[in-house]
């Protein structure tokens, strides 16, 4: 199933299977190392959708600028009366950064606790499965530490 359905979860969980006669501390830091690099990859991805919601204004604000800058030159040479056709005009480019940051923000906080919300289903699953096997399951077919043929070799 891991092999069929590659995942984080998926991933983690053959590490372990793999490695289950490791133990149980050394299995659990390293699927949990492996989950949370998988998790800041992912985050990493989106990341350049916050860089562009961040700058989009921005842009559309140095835009503004330039533009008032623009129509208080005119205003300089030619009177008020073109004045305001070139604060409409710089006032574009900032409700065009505003209309590409208010929408790049939102799917970026949206996709960012998708992402987190799954990482912490996955941490859930791969604690569960390692409790699972660790300390509820049957520690006779493992050779791991306190394994009952262990106690049995220990008493000997």
């Amino acid at each position: 199933a891991c092999d069929k359905y590659p995942s984080t979860l998926g991933n983690s969980l053959r590490f372990i299977f793999e490695h289950v006669k490791a133990g149980r501390e050394v299995v659990s830091q390293t699927a949990g190392d492996m989950a949370a690099r998988d998790i800041r990859t992912h985050l990493s991805r989106i990341y350049p959708l916050s860089v562009i919601a961040s700058l989009s204004p921005l842009i559309g604000l140095l835009g503004t600028v330039v533009g008032m800058i623009e129509a208080f030159g005119l205003v300089a040479l030619y009177g008020a009366s073109i004045l305001s056709d070139s604060i409409s005009k710089a006032l574009i480019t900032t409700a065009a950064g505003l209309i590409i940051a208010a929408p790049a923000i939102a799917l970026y906080f949206i996709i960012k606790n998708r992402i987190m919300k799954l990482a912490s289903l996955v941490e859930v699953e791969v604690e569960n499965v390692i409790t699972t096997l660790y300390l509820e399951g049957d520690s006779t077919d493992m050779n791991t530490p306190g394994s009952k043929e262990e106690k049995h070799e220990t008493k000997l």
